[in-house]
């Protein structure tokens, strides 16, 4: 961002990795663009993350530097990346950033990742003015996705109790109360924000594209069956047992590839056999970065159908490459996904979720080569809106309004 003075920023990124669309990645480019845009950012990130961040190929930004904050000896047996490590983590970064403070003139103070409303922040008591997220947290999983949970609802009850209770949460009002600006990728939890306290809330995703991933233009699709693609963790949460119940009432050739890895993989070809898809859905398991965004050049549409996501950057992956998108019309999906790039499935009730999306998807199986065009155009579009460069000038704007551009 030009005319802007250079200012000395420090990141809160406890996931922070090159070549990755996740979490990680976030850290990653936030920090990478907010360096290029001429400004001294230093990361405060985990210590497992530093083979990643210093392997050759990774490429660091020379304006960036890595603080690994690690655990107290006496705690570094808790596993990584796990909830109580986080937490205590945070303890350690705070201890970290004040000695930082004493050797440096920080200007602005940002907690990036982990995007949690629930995991929060200790950072704004460093006195220097306090940016938070983007994070979700707020949104719940609705009524209508019971059955797709199983035995794990219970649990999905007892999360969505446990959210609304953050209200009661001294420490969340303080870091509402004091954060200068929150980000929120939903309106579900920037409402939550609001009650909690804060004066300033924005709207914004906390995934992002870089300039040169997105396709110059929509990739010409061959004739056949209809190529979908679903791409996601396999958790009770991300539904990909609806994926399958929709694929099964379709009436018109289909074939279903499904990316991920997790809990409920070995459940996955029951599921299959059980609704007949043998020979219509093909489980690739996990795979690399850039395979999934060949997968997405290579696929007619991309169907969402999390029940609980804040936003999900596979959507914005897939709109990178001019992939349309068919997804149910809630949370972060049904918030920023512009109508022309996709068919969005309201949540009428539990025994209509299947249906509905089968009924979208045979609708975008009839839409003209001319008007699947047109939703990877608008797909492509809301794509280059959210590059990582842009959202860093957005920062370095809303940073500039409170110490002064």
């Amino acid at each position: 961002m030009s005319g802007v003075p250079a200012k000395t920023l420090l990141l809160s990124c406890y996931a922070c990795a090159p070549a990755t669309g996740t979490e990680p990645g976030f850290g990653w480019f936030t920090s990478r663009h907010l360096a290029a845009a001429g400004h001294r950012v230093h990361v405060l990130t985990r210590a497992g993350n530093r083979s990643a961040i210093e392997s050759p190929s990774a490429d660091p930004h020379p304006r960036v530097t890595f603080h690994y904050v690690r655990l107290p000896p006496a705690l570094r047996f808790l596993k990584e990346a796990g909830g109580p490590h986080y937490l205590l983590w945070q303890v350690a970064a705070l201890v970290h950033a004040r000695r930082l403070l004493r050797a440096a003139n920080v200007d602005i103070v940002h907690h990036v990742t982990y995007g949690s409303l629930q995991g929060g922040s200790l950072l704004w008591a460093l006195g220097r003015p306090f940016f938070f997220g983007p994070a979700g947290g707020g949104q719940m999983a609705p009524p209508q996705a019971r059955r797709y949970f199983g035995t794990a609802w219970r649990q999905e009850r007892l999360r969505s109790a446990l959210t609304g209770l953050l209200t009661l949460s001294p420490l969340h009002h303080v870091l509402a109360c004091r954060a200068t600006r929150m980000y929120a990728t939903n309106a579900q939890t920037a409402r939550l924000m609001t009650r909690l306290g804060a004066k300033r809330v924005q709207l914004m995703l906390d995934s992002g594209v870089p300039d040169d991933l997105i396709a110059s233009a929509v990739p010409a699709r061959t004739d056949g069956a209809l190529k979908i693609l679903w791409v996601g963790r396999l958790l009770r949460r991300k539904a990909l047992r609806l994926a399958l119940e929709s694929v099964a009432e379709l009436t018109v050739p289909v074939h279903l590839t499904v990316v991920g890895d997790g809990p409920d993989r070995e459940e996955v070809p029951g599921w299959i056999e059980e609704l007949g898809l043998q020979g219509r859905v093909s489980v690739l398991g996990r795979v690399s970065w850039a395979q999934v965004m060949a997968l997405y050049r290579e696929q007619d549409v991309f169907l969402f159908t999390s029940m609980r996501d804040s936003f999900g950057s596979q959507l914005l992956e897939a709109a990178s490459q001019g992939l349309p998108i068919v997804c149910l019309d809630h949370q972060g999906a049904g918030d920023f996904l512009p109508e022309g790039a996709a068919l969005k499935v309201p949540l009428r009730g539990a025994d209509t979720l299947a249906t509905d999306v089968a009924a979208a998807l045979t609708r975008f199986a009839t839409l003209t080569d001319a008007q699947r065009r047109a939703m990877g155009e608008a797909a492509l579009t809301f794509a280059r809106h959210h590059r990582w460069a842009e959202k860093a000038d957005r920062y370095l704007r809303d940073y500039g309004e409170r110490v002064g551009a």
